[in-house]
């Protein structure tokens, strides 16, 4: 059984919706850039097309990440893949991240200079050449919007082909910048060159039924969501916010009232939602038939919240389920 489907089942179990998820930009990069996580790939078709990749202003060097979305090859291709997939597997929609894990780009506004980008600027400032010439900030910025064109044109197509199998879209904002591709963690600059997110048009046309405000500063977050319950408002556009906390009321209380969902996808020491517990624990939860009760005890001895006998904890080393041995290492 493949995991898609273990994932599915345990979803439909516990009756929750479950997307897949993966990245807008995301389809590998060639051998000789450099990455943030030890997993070099490259996706066939960015090796059979190259063409098809994103290029830099001369014409040499691919952008490591993403497939074009100015080519309707790839749009065709691309919605052709997420539809079958999300189909074929049962998830109820797709969610999208807007970062590629690598750093392979060396300067803003290196890449996304396809042909169909070009025509595109050159409608709007038909005397300027973006491939030679020193543009202005506001020339820039309208060569943001291009590249961004292609974007919504792609979700457009792969909104309507998921509509009609009762399927939904869900698109992931930077939460300091949400009209522009996100930078990867830290990183001044998007690993895509700047792409404009339109996300307004995304909600007028009703091409996402999502948005999800990414991880950042409390300040950056609110100020977002605050932009995006104004313009959602009246719509069926879902608003999700990630936090580190999602439990913290002074920060999303007033929020959640609106009808934002804030939620936490971070295993950490300092993740609400570790610091709840499913019942008050007690010296007999280690010999609990429910391996997350005996979980719950030994968390709850790692944290300092409860003391217990060295060997009790010891011979939970040894316990049939893997999560509650490795929570036991924590506790000794």
């Amino acid at each position: 059984m493949r995991i898609n489907d273990v994932a599915v089942r345990a979803a439909r179990r516990h009756h929750m919706e479950i997307f897949l998820h993966t990245g807008l930009f995301e389809h590998g990069v060639q051998p000789d850039v450099g990455i943030v996580c030890p997993y070099p790939f490259e996706d066939r078709v960015r090796i059979q097309h190259p063409d098809w990749c994103p290029r830099d202003r001369w014409g040499q060097r691919r952008c490591p990440g993403p497939l074009s979305f100015a080519s309707p090859q790839v749009r065709r291709l691309l919605v052709d893949r997420y539809v079958r997939h999300v189909t074929a597997h049962g998830y109820d929609g797709l969610s999208f991240y807007p970062y590629v894990e690598n750093v392979g780009i060396r300067y803003d506004d290196e890449f996304g200079f396809e042909p169909a980008v070009v025509r595109e600027f050159q409608r709007l400032h038909p005397d300027a050449d973006p491939t030679r010439d020193l543009l202005t900030e506001q020339q820039r910025l309208d060569l943001h919007r291009c590249r961004g064109k292609f974007v919504t044109d792609f979700l457009r197509e792969l909104h309507t082909a998921l509509q009609a199998r009762g399927k939904r879209l869900a698109v992931i904002l930077d939460a300091k910048d949400p009209a522009n591709a996100q930078p990867w963690w830290g990183h001044p600059i998007p690993g895509t060159s700047s792409i404009h997110m339109d996300w307004e048009t995304w909600v007028k046309e009703r091409i996402v039924d999502e948005l999800y405000v990414q991880l950042g500063e409390v300040a950056d977050q609110q100020a977002t969501l605050d932009r995006l319950l104004a313009t959602c408002a009246g719509t069926p556009v879902k608003l999700t916010v990630r936090a580190t906390h999602p439990l913290q009321e002074t920060s999303w209380a007033s929020y959640v009232q609106r009808g934002v969902t804030p939620i936490s996808c971070i295993t950490s020491p300092v993740n609400d939602l570790e610091r709840y517990t499913r019942e008050p624990t007690s010296p007999a939860t280690l010999r609990d038939p429910d391996w997350r009760l005996r979980a719950q005890k030994l968390a709850d001895i790692a944290a300092g919240k409860l003391e217990a006998e060295a060997a009790a904890v010891s011979a939970a080393t040894r316990d049939p389920h893997f999560l509650v041995r490795r929570q036991s290492l924590f506790a000794l």
